[in-house]
């Protein structure tokens, strides 16, 4: 896979974020890799805010029908909007943001350019430092691995990927509360 034409699959869960689902969405599309290359699939998880963050996602998808995809479901939580979002995704690369969060313009630029220092290796995880904004500009970096981050995003690789699909296989949802 080349890394200028893998597609990043976003998958978001919503649920009443229509206060901050603007902000997000602008980001994605500030993305310095071009928009184009992102799939995004947006899950309304039963926001109750009467439609609100329904409508701005709706828009939306709308506005950009080529690449996002906009769902709606009963409450189910998040874990489970996540879910519904993956059986989409097709991208060769996927990530998870949260609707509050707004991805610096280079954020996938900069995952694409540690992917290109190691060429054909077997990276299975692009960890990228995450910043916490309390609004007026006012920052907080507490993360106890910070300092792994001072040189841009890291890589994981897995040697024993065969092993860990197999596990995947025999993970399932967990029972109900009193159905163990």
């Amino acid at each position: 896979m080349s890394a200028h034409t893998d597609v990043y699959s976003i998958v978001t869960p919503l649920f009443n974020v229509a206060a901050y689902l603007p902000e997000f969405l602008e980001s994605l599309e500030r993305q310095t890799i071009g928009f184009h290359r992102l799939q995004v699939v947006l899950i309304d998880d039963g926001s109750t805010d009467d439609g609100a963050t329904a409508r701005i996602a709706r828009a939306f998808a709308a506005e950009h029908p080529q690449n996002v995809t906009f769902l709606s479901q009963s409450n189910a939580g998040q874990a489970a909007a996540r879910n519904r979002g993956l059986e989409l995704a097709t991208g060769d690369w996927l990530t998870f943001p949260d609707p509050d969060d707004v991805l610096r313009p280079r954020y996938l630029e900069e995952c694409e350019k540690a992917l290109a220092r190691h060429g054909d290796d077997d990276v299975d995880i692009v960890s990228a430092r995450i910043l916490l904004w309390y609004g007026r500009g006012i920052g907080h970096d507490s993360h106890a691995l910070a300092a792994r981050f001072h040189q841009g995003p890291t890589l994981a690789a897995s040697r024993r990927r065969a092993e860990l699909d197999s596990a995947a296989r025999d993970v399932g949802p967990h029972p109900p509360p009193g159905r163990r």
